[in-house]
């Protein structure tokens, strides 16, 4: 089976300082990796370079069989990145969150601008927060007012919104979810 995304000899290089030497990696279809190190031993680094964020001293990449030249973005190529500390809209509700950029349009129009289709989206919100355990009181509550918890959840917009599952920037059926998790942050 064809890696949906391979990496070879990624090298990324700030100054003097090595942050990455020789990375290769492969991963399929379907499978969780897990990154494991050392703070400052270049998992963000890698992260970025994988989501297009960066741009490598030496190496390839190729997702879903087809190289990619950075910068690049990553909704273009079905990936969806979580961000260790996501950035939240902290005076805007959570489905607008959650669809932050990506919002699912109605046949509607204002003009040349898309309606957001509302009903939609909020039922999409609540299925992802449903499938992540979180429970909420009501959709339209601030995310200011929101536990961390649940912050995060939201923050979980790049997997529901950016990477396609609401119809938008999908290029096969298949997504890679790139995910920073804060969790061991700053734990060695």
């Amino acid at each position: 089976m064809q890696p949906l995304l391979h990496g070879e000899q990624l090298s990324k290089q700030f100054g003097t300082l090595i942050a990455l030497r020789g990375v290769s990696l492969s991963i399929a279809p379907g499978e969780v990796v897990g990154l494991v190190g050392r703070s400052g031993a270049g998992k963000s680094v890698l992260m970025s370079l994988l989501a297009g964020h960066m741009v490598p001293n030496t190496g390839t990449l190729a997702i879903a069989g087809q190289a990619v030249r950075w910068p690049f973005s990553a909704r273009t190529h079905g990936l969806a990145v979580i961000h260790q500390h996501p950035v939240l809209a902290d005076q805007l509700d959570i489905t607008s969150n959650i669809f932050l950029g990506c919002e699912i349009g109605s046949p509607a129009r204002l003009g040349w601008m898309r309606v957001p289709n509302r009903r939609q989206m909020d039922q999409q919100a609540l299925e992802i927060l449903q499938q992540l355990d979180v429970s909420i009181s009501s959709l339209r509550e601030k995310v200011s007012n929101l536990s961390s918890e649940q912050r995060r959840a939201c923050g979980y917009r790049a997997c529901a919104g950016q990477s396609g599952a609401a119809g938008h920037y999908r290029r096969s059926g298949d997504t890679a979810e790139l995910s920073l998790s804060a969790d061991l942050a700053g734990a060695d």
